[in-house]
């Protein structure tokens, strides 16, 4: 298992943020039969903001021979907003005075997420050896800033930063989807 306990106290986020972050994860194998075995593995998260995560893996193993090996492999795995993604409030000058631009984090992101499959062959000689691996992976929930929007007109000015916000970028989970046909080889 893990624990992590988070604090952080910049000035351009929100205030001082602390989160404690718990994880849980497991694997185990199994020889269905001498040429053939099962890998699955998992884990576990519990984010403050998000709640619970799972990521599980499964692989199965064939080896036709001593010196060959196909994988076949699937899994998801994700990744949490960090903290400037979900805590910033940062007012950065532009290249117009007196006008500064607006940075803001998202405290209801979800997590960037793959789904992956792979299948891998490995040949091992006694001089080297030689893998291949193509893979499709399907990306959802990027996380991304928008564009500038436009503030409102008759925003106050910002005695705090000596002008007057123009514009705002909001940190935001993309809509679109995104798949990734590849292939790595060795």
């Amino acid at each position: 298992g893990e624990v992590r306990h988070k604090y952080v106290d910049w000035n351009y986020l929100v205030g001082t943020v602390t989160e404690d972050h718990f994880a849980l994860f497991f694997q185990d194998a199994w020889a269905l039969a001498s040429e053939l075995s099962v890998i699955a593995s998992g884990r576990l998260d519990l984010h403050p903001l998000i709640g619970p995560l799972a990521s599980p893996r499964l692989a199965a193993i064939y080896k036709p021979t001593s010196h060959q090996a196909l994988r076949l492999s699937t899994g998801t795995a994700f990744r949490h907003p960090t903290m400037a993604e979900t805590y910033v409030n940062l007012a950065a000058s532009s290249p117009v005075a007196g006008v500064a631009v607006n940075l803001r984090g998202g405290r209801d992101l979800e997590p960037e997420s793959i789904f992956t499959v792979d299948l891998g062959y490995r040949h091992q000689a006694d001089v080297g050896e030689f893998e291949a691996v193509p893979y499709v992976n399907r990306v959802s929930n990027l996380i991304t800033q928008t564009p500038l929007e436009a503030a409102s007109v008759g925003e106050p000015f910002r005695e705090d930063i000596g002008a007057f916000i123009g514009a705002t970028s909001n940190y935001v989970n993309e809509s679109r989807k995104f798949v990734a046909l590849g292939s790595e080889l060795s």
